[in-house]
This record gives structure tokens, C-alpha cells and sequence, in this order.
């Protein structure tokens, strides 16, 4: 069981799969316990609905907790403490997508450290139900699907999904059509194609590979074809762009698919879009502030030092984006954040301006561990 820092919610998944990290190194055995965890008391069966019909239910499918309870109590099985029926995009709605994400890549982060065979077979039947769940929640109709998330979960009650950047505007914070989102979307594919080849379930891995294709073209395609700068959320074209864009390649590149984040790889397209993507608002008035720091979205002052790290990573590891003489001061900055802006607090995740002031002892700082990956090829990260 994991607190989170100040919260104090219990084994928060959106935590979970950033620390996964740094568990998959030290103690592996703690980040399989909760996802067995999530799965035999923390999942739940849903349908989805299309906005445009939001009285019409629709097939959707297993989906996970944000959260298995606050203040060392134990929520009921099926339910967090934290996601609130009937909100529209706001804090304290469901993240079902997003959750559901969550778990596929823990199990592919897991299961790349240990090769614990009998976890796979124990939730082979789960990952196939995960892959099912993934494609629903773009749509139900195959004809219909575009790569993103399109489709709300019945538990918002005619409100929308939110992401783990809940505190954001709808650049980050709305999950439906969200571009962090489909990354992880496409990342949970590809992951699933590894885990369900391991597990003996080879009728099952075209899908996924088809839903990553369609999402790398949508994420590619949303680039603006003169600036490459994608919008966050890939159906319109006016809203901010962001730096968690690229968030989705560490997973994959943490697992040693070295194949899937490759300029000459199937999903090349993206991947060179997300590096232009990134070159273009990696300046300030952008996505830097004054003093360097990372702004993870253009159009909210509000950034979580884990995130910005982790992005750092990919910008660096997986894409060879460096900023020069130019990440001397964005280092320094973000050293500063902490040792100053949250110097009251031993250290802070959620800043604005370079002040602490959420988020306070905050686990999921422990992203950073990936910095000692630096200077390795990408296949050998895990």
C-alpha cells in the first residue's frame, strides 16, 4: 500500500503507473500486489456512451478504480474515494480510460522486469478483456473507431472522463479525444501485443496491432502541417498544445520495444511528429517559462514536477531531443522549484510558477529513478 503524500488515497493507480518505474526495480513483488489487487477487487464492468447520444448505452467493458480508498480506509469493492458521478470534465469525475491504460502497462512494465510467467496466465483472460475494453472505449462500431478515446463511461451519468491531470483545463484535464491520452492508448496496444504473444493468445494480437496503427495516424495527423505543433485534444485544432504528448513512448522504451519508438519502425510517423511536435513548443511563451521550467500545457499555469520529469526522459532518451545549452537553466530551475518553491514542504509534485503548492510529499516523485537510464540504448532500460 502506497499513500499519496498529502491525499493520503490508497495505492492511487494514475500514481502507480509512474512509480512503476522504480518498483520494477527494487521491488517488483510490490507492484504486481497491486495489481492483483486492482483486479479481484478494484475493477468493474461498465458501458460506454457516444456523446452524441448520451442516452444510449453501448458495449464497453472492464475498466479500474482511481483509487482503492483514503485515510487508510478501504473503499467497497468496485469503488474509489476520489471519482464522482455526474461531472462533466472536472475534478473528481471517473478515468476509467485512463485507469484502464494503467493497468495493461503496469502489467507490461512487470512483466518485462521478472518474465513471471504464471501472473501472465493468471490474467490472460483479463488482457484480452483489457484489449476489448481499449477498442470500445474509442467505439463499440469498428467502423467508426479513431484511435482515441470517443466514449464516455456510463458511471459519469452523462458527465466526461478526466485524466490524472485532473487540476488542468480541458487541454489535459478531459480525457475524451485528449492526445496524452491516445498516446497511452497506443501504448497499451503495443504493450498488448507483447503480453498476449507471451500468454499463448496470438488470435488476439492483430487487433491490437491495427488500434496502434490507427492511433499513431491520429496523433500524427493532428500536427499542424506548417508549425508541427498538435493540438491537445486531436479533434480540435484551437486547443493548447502540451508536452505530455510524448508522455505514452516510455513505456514501450522502458520495455526494450526499441522496434516501437523508432524512426524506421511501424509507427515512425508518429514518432517523428512527436519529435517535431516538441522542438517547436519547447520555448518560451510556449511551453517554457521565463525561467526554463517545463510548462506542461500552453494554457494553464499548473505543471507536476514527476510529469516533467518523466517527459525530460522521453525528450531525451527516446526521441534525442536536447535542448542544449538551454538545459543547464531548465535543470537548474526545476532544482530551484523544489529547494526553494517547496522548500517548506521536503518536496512538492504540482507547482505553478516554480512554487509548490499541491501534491506535497508526493511518491510519485520517484520518476526520476529514469534518469539513471540516461546514456543507455532504449533496449536496455529495463
Amino acid at each position: 500500500m502506497v499513500n499519496e503524500g498529502e491525499y493520503l488515497m490508497l495505492n492511487t493507480f494514475d500514481l502507480t503507473v509512474d512509480m512503476a518505474f522504480f518498483e520494477a526495480r527494487f521491488q517488483p513483488w510490490a507492484l504486481k500486489d497491486v495489481l492483483e489487487q486492482f483486479s479481484s477487487e478494484y475493477r468493474y464492468v461498465s458501458q460506454v456512451f457516444d456523446p452524441a447520444e448520451p442516452t444510449k448505452l453501448l458495449p464497453g467493458g472492464v475498466a479500474f478504480c482511481h483509487d482503492m480508498g483514503v485515510q487508510n480506509t478501504w473503499s467497497p469493492d468496485g469503488r474509489s474515494s476520489y471519482e464522482v458521478e455526474g461531472l462533466d470534465r472536472a475534478c473528481f469525475s471517473f478515468m476509467s480510460c485512463e485507469q484502464l491504460t494503467n493497468w495493461v502497462l503496469c502489467a507490461g512494465i512487470y512483466w518485462s522486469r521478472t518474465k513471471d510467467v504464471a501472473f501472465l496466465a493468471r490474467h490472460a483472460g483479463l488482457l484480452v478483456e483489457c484489449q476489448r475494453s481499449l477498442l470500445n472505449r474509442d467505439h463499440p462500431v469498428a467502423a467508426k473507431r479513431r484511435g482515441y478515446m470517443q466514449c464516455e463511461d456510463e458511471r459519469c451519468r452523462g458527465g466526461g472522463e478526466i485524466t490524472t491531470y485532473d487540476s488542468l483545463d480541458h487541454s489535459l484535464g478531459q480525457s475524451r479525444a485528449n492526445g496524452y491520452l491516445a498516446g497511452k492508448m497506443w501504448a497499451s496496444h503495443v504493450v498488448l501485443v507483447e503480453l498476449l504473444a507471451a500468454a499463448g493468445r496470438s488470435e488476439a494480437i492483430p487487433a491490437s496491432r491495427e488500434a496502434a496503427l490507427l492511433a499513431a495516424k491520429a496523433i500524427a495527423a493532428s500536427a499542424d502541417a506548417v508549425t508541427g505543433i498538435m493540438p491537445s485534444l486531436l479533434n480540435d485544432p484551437k486547443t493548447a498544445p502540451i508536452i505530455p504528448a510524448i508522455e505514452a513512448l516510455a513505456y514501450p522504451a522502458f520495455m526494450g520495444l526499441s522496434a516501437a519508438v523508432s524512426d524506421t519502425g511501424p509507427y515512425a510517423v508518429m514518432i517523428v511528429a512527436l519529435r517535431r511536435h516538441l522542438q517547436a513548443i519547447l520555448i518560451p511563451g510556449i511551453c517554457l517559462y521565463a525561467d526554463g521550467g517545463w510548462k506542461l500545457s500552453a494554457s494553464a499555469d499548473n505543471s507536476w514536477a514527476s510529469k516533467i520529469h518523466l517527459c525530460q526522459w522521453v525528450a531525451r532518451h527516446v526521441l534525442y531531443v536536447r535542448q542544449g545549452a538551454e538545459a543547464i537553466r531548465t535543470d537548474r530551475a526545476h532544482a530551484d522549484w523544489q529547494r526553494k518553491g517547496a522548500a517548506q514542504h521536503a518536496v512538492s509534485d504540482q507547482f505553478r510558477s516554480g512554487v509548490g503548492f499541491g501534491s506535497l510529499f508526493y511518491p510519485r516523485i520517484v520518476t526520476t529513478i529514469l534518469w539513471l537510464d540516461e546514456g543507455k540504448p532504449a533496449s536496455a532500460s529495463a
